[in-house]
């Protein structure tokens, strides 16, 4: 696994589903220094791609909820940021995201967009499925 070392195609991910309950910290101690996002409305940004650099790509990022969004008294700043959102270019990235943190974190939650708790590939959301379907045709 590589993650945040520039050459990471994430141009087309899109989001599919969410890191619940999981500090910053834990996110950096899994996966390292994340990349400085947007300067907009994400923060921190991790890009991630499985099987060194021939896999799946995911991506891990705060959205709207930081300094750069939100004005100073409504931001939670990075560090304290527990909600995260996952995306990729299919759902795949949500069971390969949670089996990164598996034995380090026993008590995030991982949904998929329709809020399925603990999510794992084969028992998608047929919402999720057609979503999928439409992304990539």
């Amino acid at each position: 696994m590589t993650h945040n070392d520039g050459n990471i195609d994430i141009v087309g991910t899109s989001l599919h589903g969410y890191l619940e309950d999981v500090s910053y910290e834990e996110v950096l101690r899994v996966f390292g220094q994340p990349g400085g996002g947007d300067f907009h409305k994400v923060d921190a940004q991790w890009e991630i791609q499985f099987e060194d650099g021939d896999g799946p790509v995911a991506t891990i990022y705060n959205w709207q909820n930081g300094p750069n969004y939100c004005n100073a008294e409504e931001a939670t700043p990075v560090h304290k940021i527990r909600n995260w959102h996952i995306g990729g270019f299919d759902n795949e990235v949500l069971s390969l995201i949670q089996l990164a943190f598996q034995g380090d974190i026993t008590h995030a939650e991982f949904t998929c967009p329709h809020g399925e708790v603990n999510f794992r590939e084969d028992a998608a959301h047929p919402e999720c499925e057609e979503k999928n379907e439409t992304d990539n045709s």
